[in-house]
This record gives structure tokens, C-alpha cells and sequence, in this order.
């Protein structure tokens, strides 16, 4: 009668789970509750082979029968019972579960069912308090019971069982960790490419045109600058200066381009851009700095960054940041900081007309792999704003309907200093002027870090 599922041991016979160093529910009242109705979404804290949730289910079934599991695989109902009931779990359990990150990441790219399963993780450090407070009224919370030393506060009101609101307060942001590496020099040149080690750049531009991780090639053309986006419903007010500005029509053309042993600094002029961009090479990663400097008076940006391009098997995207829907900086509280990952495909938003959609705030860490676990990961000290779709932004505008979108064989990942907000200007105010890009000279700093195959 005893069943195993790697490190968790289920006794069919008394419904029993274990973990290894815990037992849980040996007491039969105690262990009614736990699997009671309410609370059945417990079956997924069980256990380090959550990223299957096929076994999960089957956990589910020998613990709380068919009826419950077949409930338990639908995402919207697992969510509402993980707001209802969370605060009763961690307390029938004497605490929250830590469960690890890679855990966490496998179980996000499985599909609907898991998704308030990856919810579940994200709060270690709970704390439950019975308040008395009549409409109209203030209370005072003391957080003294509460670990402050997370990187957010997420808070949750209940009210006869339901949630009725939610807010999360940034603590602290997450350590980018830089690992060290030995410098990568000039290996030769094959035609018009500049060899250094696994990267290569094109002889005439100076940019970084080639990647090969070992395992294939992880770039499908050059990086290159850009300041526009496909413009949204919103971007009326801002449409014509932008066009007179010539944001929509960019070709960089390089002016120079020095190497330096490990070190290739390429200055281009880009439109009313002077644009400045500087490797520093080493075994496998990059670091890329980007110096913009506008030439003359320039209006409000639509956006400002750089942009990759990959082949189309990288459609993998994980990121710590805001997420896990579409935000901008006008409209991004609502997005809480955590960890994410999501199929390139799930990450463009389907509005009436093809535009600027799926943007992402505050991101210090993101990858982009393939099935095999290949890709690049990009880290930077200070958070940025990116987005990955199939098509450029160029490709977007010209789409009058998503079926005039063309077929891809890339991956697009705009890597943003800055993303501009979306505003109201469809049919109200545009753009609030603190949500707005403003001209000026912009220096920002990524690492990018080949992902080996797992």
C-alpha cells in the first residue's frame, strides 16, 4: 500500500504523505482537515516532482480521490482555493513551504493546470492577522510577526473567506549575480566575419552579428539599435513628430570601429542618434554597453534600446520581473515582481489591429532557450524593460489584421532602456509626461551569457 514518488512516500492505506525530514498528518483529526474539501490543493505542497503534474494528480487521487483531483486540475478553481485558503494551510502546517526555484520554473512551463501550483511557491513568509475593521474605519497592522527580509511584501485581505483585495510592496531588489570569466581575444576572420572565440561580427558594422554556443548558432542576424515600436491605439497624439523625427525609419551606419584585444567599441550614427556601443568579450558572455546621445531637439521617444534576433527554436522565455501579463510604466503595479516563464507565443497580446503589446517592467533577469535548454540569458544591475515576440516591430505596423502577420522563422527580443507608457490617446489624454521616454544621453550596461544544452 505504500507508493513511491521520488523523494515523497504515500501511504495509500491511511493517507499519509511524507517528505523527506518531515512527516505530515500523522494525527487522524488533524489529517481530515488538511485534506478536507477546502483545502485540497494541499496534495501539490507534497513532494520534489512537482514539475510532472501528471503524478501530481495521481498524488491527488490516492489522497483525496478522483471527485477532488479531477477539481483540483482546473487552474481557475485551484486559484481561487489558494486565495481562499492559504492562510488556513500554512497554518495547518505549521508554517509556509520553501520549495526550490528550479521547481518552480519546471512546474511554469507546464500548461493551465499548474499554474496556481507556481502561485503557491511564491510566499514563504506568512503570517495571518483576525482584524476588526468596520467600513470607513483604519487599523493598524504590526508587522513584527512578519519576515521583512524578502524582497516584497505581499499582502492579502480576506473577508468571510474571500479575498477582496491584494497589494505587494518591493522590499528589496533581487542580487544580479555576475559570474567571472576568462577574456575571449581575436580568434581570425572568415569572409567578411571578425572571429573571437564563439562570437563573430560583421567586418563593416562592428556589430555583433554571430553566436555559436557549441551546440548551434544563437543568433539569426545583427543586433542593432532602435527607438520605435508598432504604435498602439494610444500613440495618436505623439504620431506625427514622431514620424517628422524619422524614429520609424532608423538605418545606423557604423563610423568606426575599434578593437582593443578583447574590447570592439563601434560608433554609428542612427537617424538623430549618435550611438556608441562597446564589448568587453569573454569565455561565453558578453558585456554590452550602450551610449545614446540625440543630435538637435527631439521629441518624446517611442522607445529606446536594443534588439536581437534568434533563431525561431528559442521560443522558451523565463524572466524575474514584473509579470506575468503585459505591463508598462504607466500601468504596472497591478504586475507583481516574481519569477515567470512563458512560451514566446503566450506572450503576444491579440488586440484588434497588430501593435505594441507585451511589454515587461523592472526585468534584471531573463533567458531565452530552446526544448533542449540552449539560449541566452540576459542580466543587467539596473532593471529594464523588454519584449520577445516573432515579428519586428517594422513587421507589426505594416499588419493591418494578425493574419497579415508574415511567417517567422526568428525570435525578436527588444531589450529596452526604456519603453514609453501607454497612456489614453485613443480617445482621452495621451500619455501622462512622467511616463513619457525623454530625449537625453542614455548609457546602460547588460551581461549576456550563453545557456548550455541541460
Amino acid at each position: 500500500n505504500v507508493v513511491h514518488f521520488g523523494g515523497l512516500t504515500l501511504d495509500k492505506g491511511h493517507g499519509l504523505a511524507a517528505v523527506p525530514g518531515q512527516q505530515l498528518h500523522n494525527d487522524p483529526a488533524r489529517r481530515k482537515t488538511i485534506f478536507s474539501v477546502e483545502q485540497r490543493a494541499h496534495a501539490h505542497l507534497c513532494g520534489d516532482l512537482l514539475g510532472d503534474i501528471e503524478i501530481v494528480l495521481e498524488i491527488l487521487r490516492n489522497v483525496v480521490g478522483d471527485e477532488l483531483a479531477r477539481a483540483c486540475e482546473r487552474a481557475e478553481e485551484a486559484v481561487v482555493l489558494y486565495h481562499r485558503h492559504k492562510a488556513a494551510l500554512e497554518l495547518s502546517l505549521g508554517g509556509a513551504v520553501d520549495i526550490p526555484a528550479h521547481v518552480q520554473v519546471d512546474i511554469a512551463r507546464h500548461a493551465r493546470r499548474a499554474r496556481a501550483v507556481c502561485t503557491l511557491y511564491r510566499y514563504r513568509h506568512g503570517a495571518l492577522f483576525t482584524l476588526q475593521c468596520a467600513p470607513g474605519e483604519t487599523t493598524k497592522i504590526d508587522l513584527s510577526r512578519v519576515d521583512l527580509s524578502a524582497e516584497t511584501l505581499d499582502i492579502y485581505v480576506f473577508d468571510r473567506g474571500y479575498s477582496v483585495t491584494e497589494e505587494q510592496f518591493p522590499l528589496r531588489s533581487r542580487p544580479v549575480v555576475f559570474r567571472k570569466a576568462p577574456p575571449q581575444g581575436r580568434t581570425g576572420k572568415e569572409g567578411d566575419l571578425l572571429r573571437f572565440g564563439p562570437f563573430a561580427f560583421q567586418d563593416k558594422t562592428g556589430m555583433l552579428a554571430g553566436w555559436n554556443s557549441g551546440s548551434g548558432e544563437l543568433l539569426a542576424g545583427e543586433l542593432r539599435f532602435q527607438a520605435w515600436r508598432a504604435p498602439t491605439c494610444n500613440d495618436r497624439p505623439f504620431l506625427e513628430d514622431w514620424r517628422r523625427a524619422g524614429f520609424d525609419r532608423i538605418e545606423p551606419v557604423t563610423e568606426g570601429v575599434s578593437i582593443e584585444e578583447n574590447r570592439i567599441i563601434t560608433s554609428q550614427r542612427a537617424g538623430p542618434f549618435d550611438l556608441k556601443f562597446t564589448y568587453f568579450l569573454m569565455e561565453n558572455q558578453l558585456d554590452l554597453t550602450t551610449e545614446i546621445t540625440p543630435r538637435g531637439e527631439l521629441p518624446c521617444l517611442p522607445r529606446i534600446g536594443i534588439r536581437l534576433l534568434l533563431p525561431r527554436e528559442f521560443h522558451l522565455f523565463s524572466w524575474y520581473g514584473r509579470g506575468p501579463g503585459e505591463n508598462y510604466r504607466d500601468r504596472k503595479l497591478g504586475s507583481w515582481f516574481g519569477d515567470y516563464s512563458r512560451p514566446v507565443e503566450k506572450l503576444w497580446y491579440d488586440y484588434v489591429s497588430p501593435q505594441e503589446n507585451g511589454n515587461l517592467c523592472d526585468v534584471s533577469c531573463a533567458e531565452l532557450r530552446s526544448e533542449t535548454g540552449s539560449g541566452i540569458r540576459l542580466l543587467s544591475a539596473l532593471p529594464l524593460e523588454t519584449s520577445v515576440h516573432f515579428w519586428t516591430a517594422e513587421e507589426i505596423e505594416k499588419a493591418e489584421h494578425t493574419f497579415e502577420l508574415p511567417e517567422s522563422r526568428r525570435v525578436v527580443w527588444n531589450i529596452d532602456h526604456a519603453n514609453a507608457g501607454v497612456g489614453n490617446g485613443s480617445h482621452g489624454p495621451a500619455t501622462l509626461e512622467q511616463y513619457r521616454v525623454h530625449p537625453g544621453r542614455i548609457s546602460f550596461t547588460i551581461r549576456l551569457e550563453s545557456i548550455s544544452d541541460r
